[in-house]
């Protein structure tokens, strides 16, 4: 077990060089936000590190960063707050002699015990670290009020075993808090679903058309009192933003006009990506959607220029939804490939159905880590049964949840979907699912390999409603072997149109057209081959077997292979 001996760097006031002696000592460290508790690193205590480089990568960043640590188990630190903790500390008859860090309000006690946030139910105290979640801020980190912790002089040097008497009482105190609002039972809001928990009270008190001022009181309570530890205002004050989106605060339906502050659109790559709304990549699959997306992910979260762009940027973060591309063979190296910055680019682990509920984990990701740019791959894919691609209403529900997260953070979403087999003149018809889906964004773009050479491809504008159409881009596809994800270069720009794409050289006759149970069939078979069972699953309640194996060997030729009920359709 790792045990804190206090050396003369720990007690600098340089933050890098107290970091560094930490880590050099054992205890992982992450960096947080200047005069904050808020962790700036990906993963928060869960990215926790002795790693010397990155630790001096992350300060190289933010040389202000106050350090976060989760400890080691068997390491925890008392934390003792106001008039309450004190009073708490003289009932637990507490030693003199255990390492101390004097706070804004109190003070951290660290010792040697088993012991975890579950255990502190005493007022006034907390107990952080133990390697068993939450974590503690370390000297010399600066509080918000200015002051700054820093370990109390004396002659003792290391962390010493908590004593029998105080340590057995605090193992039989829990502070498991239960908070119902209707259905929903909290038992604790720590770090972990701080976000989510206080999210969802105030989602829950606006249906219950609670006044506002009743809102950010409860939020605040909550936060305040079983926050561990708390979010901090800025962030509290976002999440009670968020939920405004969702539902009427009881104001009143209409506005006028003149009241409305006219607004700029923040572009993150002008004309085709504009920020707060969502953009649409329309394309057949394997022509090189996913490789576009990859290349701006890794441009945005690096910093470098876009396509035929001279304008210098920030490296961003970046959020991608693609649970069917497995992001250890085809995301990293397509990624690493393009140069990303992968520090900057989280993803989403499994999937998940979209809808009012299931949105607030995708909206709360945005807050806590602020990506510019959203990737959802294949935009249909995260669809529901009870969604109807085909139906406008459906669809435009759909359409206008993630548009409601796009404008209240003003981000960028980029929605990638398929093409039908019709053969629309229009190409900006060509992609799947009801017109409610393109109507709900902003600007879309089309991927299509060039009529006169297919091994050039290229990326056209087929809507734009806050500029003109910007130019037909044209890239490549190079390389790539057995080991090898291929390369994607952008070649240069074209006068030709999205039509020009898709030019038709044998008119004659009429393309056959497909029944819509046959094009909800293809796109679930685009994910890879499943049994009769599997596709039932996917497909609304109702739907006919005998109408879904007709249209499969009909009009989708598709392909059986296994034996009995191993049997799987392909295409």
């Amino acid at each position: 077990m790792v045990n804190l001996k206090i050396t003369k760097k720990m007690r600098s006031e340089d933050l890098l060089e107290a970091a560094l002696a930490y880590a050099k000592a054992g205890i992982p460290i992450f960096p947080v936000e200047p005069k904050g508790k808020k962790p700036i690193n990906d993963n928060g205590f869960k990215g926790a590190t002795t790693d010397i480089k990155k630790i001096k990568d992350w300060w190289r960043k933010h040389p202000n960063a106050n350090i976060g640590s989760p400890l080691v188990e068997g390491l925890v630190a008392l934390d003792f707050d106001g008039d309450k903790g004190r009073k708490t500390y003289e009932e637990l008859s507490l030693s003199k002699r255990h390492l101390t860090v004097n706070t804004s309000r109190g003070f951290h006690l660290y010792v040697l015990a088993e012991l975890s946030s579950k255990n502190s139910a005493m007022n006034g105290l907390d107990i952080k670290g133990g390697g068993k979640g939450g974590y503690i801020i370390m000297p010399p980190s600066v509080h918000s009020s200015g002051h700054v912790y820093a370990w109390k002089d004396s002659k003792i040097m290391s962390a010493i075993p908590l004593e029998e008497e105080p340590l057995s009482l605090l193992k039989n105190k829990s502070s498991k808090v239960s908070v119902t609002f209707g259905a929903n039972k909290i038992e604790s809001i720590s770090d972990g679903n701080r976000d989510n928990i206080l999210f969802s009270v105030a989602c829950s008190l606006r249906r219950s058309n609670m006044a506002e001022n009743v809102v950010c009181r409860t939020a605040r309570f909550l936060n305040k009192k079983y926050g561990n530890p708390p979010v901090s205002k800025k962030q509290l004050a976002k999440i009670i933003d968020s939920s405004r989106n969702y539902f009427n605060d009881g104001g009143e339906l209409f506005e006028t006009m003149a009241n409305v502050e006219v607004k700029t659109i923040d572009w993150l790559w002008y004309p085709y990506l504009p920020s707060g709304c969502i953009t649409i990549i329309d394309g057949d699959p394997g022509v090189g959607k996913s490789f576009v997306t990859m290349s701006l992910a890794s441009i945005i979260s690096s910093g470098m220029k876009l396509p035929f762009s001279s304008e210098e940027q920030e490296p961003r973060k970046v959020l991608i939804l693609s649970p069917e591309d497995d992001e250890a063979v085809t995301l990293r190296p397509r990624l690493e490939m393009n140069n990303a910055n992968l520090e900057n680019i989280r993803f989403l682990k499994r999937h998940i159905t979209l809808n009012k509920e299931t949105t607030q984990f995708i909206e709360n990701e945005i807050i806590k880590n602020q990506p510019k740019l959203v990737i959802i791959d294949p935009l249909l894919g995260f669809m529901g049964a009870d969604v109807d691609m085909h139906r406008y209403n459906t669809t435009t529900e759909f359409m206008a949840d993630i548009d409601a997260i796009a404008r209240t953070h003003n981000v960028c979403i980029i929605g990638v979907r398929h093409l039908t087999k019709a053969d629309h003149q229009d190409a900006s018809k060509r992609g799947i699912g009801s017109v409610g889906i393109l109507a709900r964004a902003r600007s879309a773009v089309i991927v299509a390999p060039t009529p006169e050479d297919k091994t050039v491809i290229a990326m056209a504008h087929t809507k734009a409603n806050y500029a003109e159409k910007g130019k037909t881009l044209l890239f490549s596809l190079t390389g790539g072997g057995k080991n090898k994800q291929p390369v994607l270069h952008w070649l240069e720009v074209s006068d030709m149109t999205a039509n020009d794409l898709f030019v038709n050289p044998n008119p004659v006759g009429r393309p056959d057209k497909k029944s819509a149970i046959a094009i909800k069939l293809e796109f679930v078979l685009s994910k890879g081959p499943k049994t009769i069972a599997e596709i039932m699953k996917e497909l609304p309640s109702g739907t006919s077997r005998r109408t879904v194996q007709r249209a499969l060997s009909d009009e989708l030729n598709a392909e059986k292979i296994g034996k009995a009920s191993k049997t799987k359709w392909m295409l």
